[in-house]
């Protein structure tokens, strides 16, 4: 998110079933730059365009009511 961000990564597996074969991922980018360059000709400023930018990677994994 910016050039001096940090991260921490708690995987938690709850699994109640004794044969299963589960994992966990965490993965770390940079904004679309086409996305934001899209959103900044649209008027946004950078900030707000990051925020939904951030907003729209982490919807399908969170809450309705946290994103």
């Amino acid at each position: 998110i910016e050039p001096h961000a940090k991260g921490s990564v708690n995987p938690l597996l709850i699994i109640d079933e004794n044969d299963v074969q589960a994992g966990h991922a965490a993965s770390v980018g940079q904004y679309d730059e086409e996305a934001l360059y899209y959103l900044l000709s649209r008027g946004l400023v950078e900030a707000d365009a990051k925020q939904i930018l951030i907003n729209n990677f982490m919807e399908p994994v969170l809450p309705k009511e946290t994103v």
